[in-house]
């Protein structure tokens, strides 16, 4: 209600009808491992707009820092709204086993995955330790691959050798003399 100047009453009303926005779904948020592409994609609009990206459901990017992505979808209805994906980029873990060796046969070695990344741990003997204890009897290879929490991993491998012990034989015969 209004009342003017000399005191007259005036009415008005407007009628707000709120649409609904687009049922947006978009990719979940993700990791890749550095130098690897990673594919975003959003639905439920008919139009798509991504940040200092292209203008269509799917964005194909090759990320080289974590970032959170986001997206405009808008509706037939011509109303918009907003979403964002997050990747986050692992570097590649670095590992690397001792050189090639030979042992003594019954001999035990210590192999340490040498790493300065957060990861774990995979050997071929099934342990998931950074070191592991072994003793082969005869050549062996060992396998270590580490990975971190994005999945972003590496592989070294490494052969021991096994040198047998030296056997020793006795001939011996014995010479009885009779007197």
């Amino acid at each position: 209600n209004v009342f003017d100047s000399i005191g007259c009453l005036t009415k008005d009303s407007v009628i707000v009808t709120v649409l609904p926005g687009p049922d947006i779904k978009t990719s979940n948020d993700t990791g890749v491992c550095f130098g690897n592409r990673v594919k975003l994609w959003a639905s439920g609009g008919v139009s798509y707009q991504w940040d200092r990206g292209p203008a269509t459901a799917e964005y194909d990017l090759l990320p080289i820092t974590s970032k959170t992505y986001f997206v405009d979808v808008t509706g037939a209805n011509g109303c918009a709204l907003r979403d964002s994906v997050r990747v986050d980029v692992g570097t590649i873990p670095l590992v690397e086993l001792r050189s090639d060796t030979t042992i003594c046969e019954g001999s035990e070695i210590i192999l340490e995955a040498n790493t300065n990344n957060d990861v774990s741990f995979d050997w071929s003997t099934g342990s998931s330790t950074r070191t592991i204890n072994v003793s082969p009897t005869e050549e062996s290879k060992y396998k270590v691959r580490v990975f971190n929490s994005i999945g972003c991993e590496a592989t070294d491998s490494v052969l021991i050798g096994v040198d047998p012990l030296a056997r020793a034989s006795f001939d011996y015969s014995l010479n009885v003399r009779s007197v």
